[in-house]
């Protein structure tokens, strides 16, 4: 299985790096532009269904309820987090010459950097704490 796993990512890894030389080849003309997005997409996509996978493959080989229990209570915060980025979200038109992009991108996009915000915000306050509890820890 870890052979595979290897194998998988490093499909992926030459993959990506194929699509980013043409799309700097190409000067990131528009195309392009929606082949990255797109690439994107699904490699967030198969990297979310490969964690809820393994963890529920794992959990069921082992017989172990807590890892269930757990990947529920991750997948519930995170449906509570993507939730609340959602309707953080204004959706406010920006200003920009050409096309105006839909209101459901807008609200889209100002998701994403909410969920953003959120998860820089923890990352650092677990940082800050890592340190002081390590700090406290060693004396």
């Amino acid at each position: 299985m870890n052979k595979v796993t290897k194998i998988i990512c490093f499909v992926l890894l030459v993959l990506s790096v194929i699509l980013t030389i043409a799309a700097f080849a190409c000067k990131f003309k528009d195309p392009f532009v929606d082949v990255m997005l797109y690439w994107a997409y699904a490699l967030v996509i198969v990297g979310a269904v490969a964690a809820i996978g393994f963890s529920l493959f794992s959990s069921l080989k082992n017989n172990a309820k807590k890892t269930l229990v757990t990947l529920a209570i991750g997948l519930v915060a995170l449906a509570v987090i993507v939730g609340g980025a959602y309707l953080l979200a204004s959706g406010d038109p920006v200003h920009i010459v050409g096309a105006q992009p839909t209101d459901a991108t807008l609200k889209l996009t100002d998701t994403i950097l909410n969920i953003t915000y959120f998860t820089l915000a923890v990352s650092v306050v677990s940082i800050i704490i890592a340190a002081v509890v390590n700090s406290v820890r060693s004396k």
